[in-house]
């Protein structure tokens, strides 16, 4: 069950309205409501939710970055330029890829519950917000919906203010 706070907000797009852009504040409130609601909807996660949520920790990752389109034969069309493989003692845990096309494609799993892995896409302009996470914390894991195909990167601990 998740009792831990998001570091990273969910990879999907359009999550906070353009339009609130031009407004520190209005961005703020946009912010806080739509992560007030992520987390309503975590508390008050079900039996029937917790068996599609899938958490992979990880503790090791690799960068595949290439200067040639890596393809993506799910998703025809795409640019997969990188790639970053998370393993936990030396066991896949999950994919982050990253695209040039917007918007990404949808996320998806291999194999099958309790051992999928999340294939979670993002657009390559967050490429070095995922390094920089990665660089700074530690005990870290992918959280996947099997269903609703929503993941995200998670600190699995508390980090300190200052």
């Amino acid at each position: 069950m998740w009792s831990r706070s998001y570091i990273e907000l969910l990879s999907t797009n359009n999550v906070i309205d353009s339009k609130f852009h031009t407004d520190d504040s209005k961005l703020i409130k946009a912010r806080n409501s739509f992560l007030f609601k992520f987390i309503i909807q975590f508390m008050s996660t079900t039996t029937a939710r917790q068996v599609n949520q899938i958490e992979r920790e990880f503790n090791t990752f690799m960068i595949y970055y290439d200067s040639v389109d890596l393809g993506d034969p799910a998703s025809v069309g795409t640019k997969c330029v990188a790639n970053i493989l998370c393993f936990n003692n030396q066991q896949q845990a999950g994919i982050l890829r990253f695209h040039e096309s917007q918007p990404t494609p949808v996320n998806s799993y291999r194999g099958t519950q309790p051992n999928a892995i999340p294939l979670i896409n993002y657009h390559i302009s967050r490429f070095n917000d995922i390094i920089n996470i990665l660089r700074s914390h530690k005990q870290l894991a992918l959280s996947f919906d099997l269903v609703r195909l929503e993941g995200g990167l998670a600190n699995m601990n508390y980090e300190p203010i200052g």
